[in-house]
């Protein structure tokens, strides 16, 4: 049991791994005071290797606070879930950290590391989630619909266990199928999202 987080602190061209076994649904506790609390926030916690990323099946938050180029890179929080509530908070926190680039981490755990050069342990099977169409037009999905660059406007009701937006920009690129041209729906969307390519 926990919420579990890693917490990055990026200093002087170098980089800090810490872990939080409870605040990966509070990641915002760590945030909202600007730079000098999420420094302190850090030190409160237990300092790492830089191979020991906590396995991305059980973390539920994260962050990257890099103080040499002026960017917070974070995901997890149960505030950030509603996307009104979390365009708000990113709001905010921009407020809270003049100067510095606030940004979502789509990948949650996976895309940490990435940002400091480090690499995660191997995992065994792929715990990404594939995109994947409902069972018919009477269930619940997600409706996702795009207008891509021709102007045309396509459908893709999806399997409805998560908000696809969540996926970020990758999500153009996760799609399954070209979509279809005309959709009508048994069920009101669970939820959805709309795209226009750029």
């Amino acid at each position: 049991m926990g919420n579990r987080a890693n917490f990055v602190i990026v200093k002087d061209q170098d980089w800090q791994l810490y872990y939080s076994h409870w605040a990966g649904c509070r990641m915002l506790d760590a945030l909202i005071g600007g730079p000098e609390l999420a420094l302190r926030y850090a030190e409160s916690l237990r300092r790492c290797e830089e191979n020991d990323w906590c396995d991305p099946l059980w973390a539920d938050g994260g962050a990257v606070v890099d103080l040499d180029r002026r960017r917070v890179v974070f995901f997890g929080d149960e505030v950030m879930v509603g996307m009104n509530e979390r365009r708000a908070v990113l709001e905010v926190l921009t407020a809270v950290w003049p100067y510095y680039e606030i940004c979502w981490a789509y990948d949650g755990t996976a895309e940490l590391p990435g940002y400091v050069g480090a690499k995660l342990r191997p995992q065994p099977w792929d715990k990404t989630p594939t995109l994947k169409l409902s069972r018919g037009r009477n269930h619940l999905c997600h409706l996702v619909s795009a207008v891509d660059p021709t102007g045309q406007l396509r459908f893709w009701p999806l399997w409805w266990n998560l908000s696809q937006a969540w996926h970020g920009p990758a999500l153009l690129d996760k799609l399954p199928g070209p979509g279809i041209l005309r959709i009508r729906l048994g069920k009101i969307p669970e939820g959805g999202v709309h795209i226009d390519f750029p």
